[in-house]
């Protein structure tokens, strides 16, 4: 009994380190600001988490043939694998501190070390890493739910720049857009600031320089970008769809519809009667250019499941076939659904 006890205990430990190790190493990735190494990071963090056997104080190691395989700089012969390794490794170690303070002390700045060694291997193509035991515990300690952390950050990188560089990349991409929209595009609403735009897809291909193989399928490149647009959403600065555009069945480019969540907020703070509205709802009807006083009126005489099922259902009808505005044919929808009719007020 004791010995099934001891081995418990020592497979929670090994799980534990294993999801605090992984959570040290995501603290770490959105610290550097060099995209290599914020690269680098990523692929550290699927080797941990893919790992079966993980201790808080064993070394991991990130091959080179893993990491670099298709680098743009090593691709183009500008640059070595040593030189590059080399210097994400400079990058590390020139940075290897996460600046905290204690939550009930404000100005006791602590400078915690992330990791304890950090070495180039080169005849072996490798980098190995051990994370200090220290990082791991403030991680611990401030991802505790359960009582007030011990350490706070000071700095907080915006997630999305600790993702992977093709999501970072389209995210720019489209706030570029966004700030564009004005000048070109007809499809601009400048008091609702929502906007639409088509891009070719060689446009897409050359911008995100994408030569991964697997991605020169067209479906494969939209799921690809479907994926991204996801994450884009999930961090909440602007909301984004994306449809593929087809000519003869084969597509040829893509349709993007982007809404600056600050928009979102600012209808949001429309109330009635102590109301809010809420967020993903407004998103939605944001997308069809159902905004303010409107959007405002829907929310007051339907419940939020009914106008999720009626925009559920207005998302699945072809353009085609609306030959009113979308939301008269909104309305339309909420009757047959409710069998109550929308009021103007």
């Amino acid at each position: 009994m004791a010995e099934q006890l001891e081995l418990g205990l020592i497979l929670e430990s090994k799980q534990i380190n294993k999801y605090f190790v992984s959570s040290a190493i995501a603290e770490a990735k959105c610290h550097f600001k060099n995209l290599n190494t914020r690269r680098f990071w990523q692929f550290a963090l699927e080797k941990i988490r893919s790992s079966k056997k993980m201790t808080a104080t064993q070394n991991f190691y990130v091959k080179d043939k893993d990491f670099l395989n298709n680098h743009p700089m090593i691709k183009s012969h500008k640059k070595g694998a040593n030189e590059v390794m080399q210097e994400i490794v400079d990058d590390i170690f020139n940075n290897n501190f996460y600046n905290a303070f204690q939550a009930h002390k404000p100005f006791d700045n602590t400078r915690i070390a992330i990791v304890s060694v950090i070495r180039r291997q080169d005849k072996l193509g490798q980098t190995s890493i051990r994370l200090n035991q220290d990082f791991i515990n403030f991680v611990n300690t401030k991802l505790n739910r359960f009582g007030d952390p011990l350490y706070v950050p000071i700095e907080k990188i915006p997630l999305l720049k600790c993702k992977t560089n093709e999501i970072y990349d389209l995210f720019m991409l489209l706030k570029k857009w966004e700030r564009a929209f004005p000048k070109k595009q007809k499809d601009w609403a400048p008091e609702e600031r929502y906007g639409i735009l088509e891009v070719l897809t060689e446009t897409i291909r050359n911008h995100l320089h994408m030569p991964d193989e697997k991605l020169q399928t067209s479906t494969a490149l939209t799921r690809n970008l479907k994926s991204k647009v996801k994450q884009i959403n999930e961090y909440g600065d602007i909301q984004v769809t994306i449809e593929a555009v087809k000519i003869n069945n084969k597509t040829v480019g893509y349709h993007f519809e982007i809404t600056p969540v600050k928009a979102v907020k600012a209808v949001k703070a429309v109330k009635a009667d102590g109301f809010q509205l809420p967020n993903g709802i407004i998103v939605e009807m944001m997308i069809h250019k159902i905004t303010g006083k409107a959007a405002s009126n829907i929310l007051r005489q339907y419940s939020e499941d009914e106008v999720r099922k009626a925009l559920s259902a207005l998302k699945q009808t072809n353009a085609k076939k609306i030959e009113s505005s979308k939301f008269t044919y909104l309305q339309g929808i909420l009757l047959k659904q409710t069998g109550k009719k929308y009021v103007h007020k």
